[in-house]
């Protein structure tokens, strides 16, 4: 387990968070954060607002949603115009008047155009190949409309199947595959072109869970109900869509990570490949990295694990990541260089929390340049001798004392020890220098 220290850090949204997504060009390095979230509605206090980062543009631009609260996000580049947008669903005040899409330009943020859906939405995706959307509803819905110019909005097909609401979308890039994930412990495989069903798995949680077990042990009242089995997460692990991972779990417990391939003879069918205990608790939220590498998944204690798909175990596992549980996460895009990185550190993965912060994780152990520990006494000492220097040198250009201590010593043979006698006084226990107290 890892904590939470420098080269990771937080960014403060100013809001609950609520949903996230990260865009980054591979060709030129551009770098999208947008995050929205906030009161969800005007009894709160607290307004709605989107919040967009360009290349670590310190001044994040904001969009007011007014009482409506921003569910999910998806930022996409039109495979017909180049144009980047922002694709918003958000969840209307009173959640019997349904949901809608709103879709932004970009970098300047104006509201293109919007639509209007019977009921509220809980997952979106964009083919990145077509200009094609999928949005998933709290009904078990799957849906697909069409995201040109001249037709956004128009409905393609609907996808009836899901019992309870959809959790995940994801199209493979060049599988003309869609994938879903629901609270009623399913991951389904569509065709993207029409909506048929071509695939169905069952994620199946083991029947001895430890960390379920632990926790009724603990407790002296009767053992909770599991309830349903609920697949948080889906993505497609390649390009064709021939790999795919879900995670699942109870409505406690350990969360299950499942590697599913397609069968050879019939690649429309999976079959369970891999299925491992990936954290002590429920999966609140995840996401994969665009070339597969990483994924990204918080729990409902907090914690966020940095799991590597091709070593099939935790990367790094970070504690105490926010003050409430992770409600979205957004794997690095891709692992290049990307605008807003010139320290060098390079951010994995992001995390918002109703907290109001979007912790930065990195694989990283330090930033480029920084001084690295040995395995003996080199670095301390070396560490001693900067902080030597540079308080000395503050000290002669700010302290009156390490003035007057110049003064009385400027005679002495041993200089040196007489100013460090004299100006100064340095704890046993730390490397700090403190000035005398008068």
């Amino acid at each position: 387990m890892t904590s939470m220290k420098p080269p990771n850090r937080w960014d403060v949204a100013g809001f609950p968070v609520f949903a996230l997504s990260w865009f980054g060009d591979p060709e030129d390095g551009t770098s999208i954060v947008a995050c929205s979230g906030g009161g969800g509605s005007a009894k709160t206090g607290v307004k709605n607002y989107i919040a967009v980062t360009i290349n670590a543009d310190p001044e994040a631009r904001q969009i007011s949603t007014r009482t409506n609260l921003g569910t999910k996000l998806h930022i996409y580049k039109s495979q017909q115009t180049q144009q980047l947008w922002l694709l918003a669903a958000v969840a209307l005040e009173k959640s019997d008047m349904g949901g809608e899409i709103h879709r932004y330009s970009l970098p300047d943020c104006h509201l293109d155009c919007s639509m209007k859906l019977e009921t509220p939405v809980s997952a979106l995706a964009v083919s990145p190949m077509t200009d094609v959307m999928a949005v998933g509803c709290e009904n078990g819905t799957v849906a697909a409309f069409a995201l040109s110019d001249e037709g956004f909005g128009e409905q393609l097909y609907t996808c009836q199947k899901h019992t309870e609401e959809v959790c995940c979308l994801t199209f493979a890039v060049r599988g003309s595959k869609l994938l879903s994930s629901a609270k009623d412990g399913t991951c389904l495989v569509w065709d993207d072109k029409n909506g048929s069903l071509l695939s169905e798995v069952t994620c199946e949680i083991p029947a001895e869970d430890p960390a379920l077990n632990k926790n009724n042990n603990k407790s002296k009242r009767k053992p909770r109900a599991k309830g349903n089995v609920i697949v948080r997460g889906c993505a497609f692990g390649d390009l064709e869509g021939n790999i795919f991972y879900s995670v699942a779990s109870y409505r406690m417990g350990s969360s299950y990570l499942y590697r599913w391939f397609a069968d050879r003879n019939n690649p429309s069918q999976y079959q369970l490949h891999d299925r491992v205990a990936c954290t002590q608790s429920p999966v609140s939220a995840m996401s994969l990295s665009q070339d597969g590498g990483l994924l990204v998944m918080g729990t409902t204690e907090s914690s966020v694990t940095l799991w590597g798909t091709a070593e099939w175990r935790p990367l790094k596992i970070f504690r105490d990541v926010h003050g409430f549980l992770p409600t979205c996460a957004a794997a690095r895009p891709y692992p290049v260089a990307l605008q807003g990185e010139e320290d060098g550190v390079q951010v994995h993965a992001r995390t918002g929390s109703g907290d109001g912060t979007i912790a930065c994780m990195t694989l990283q152990k330090s930033a480029p340049g920084a001084i690295s520990k040995g395995s003996s006494g080199g670095y301390s000492f070396m560490l001693f001798m900067h902080r030597l220097l540079v308080a000395l040198i503050l000290g002669c250009i700010f302290s009156p004392v390490v003035k007057e201590a110049h003064t009385r010593c400027r005679t002495s043979e041993t200089m040196v020890t007489c100013l460090l006698q004299e100006g100064f006084y340095i704890p046993s226990s730390k490397l700090v220098i403190e000035t005398r107290p008068y």
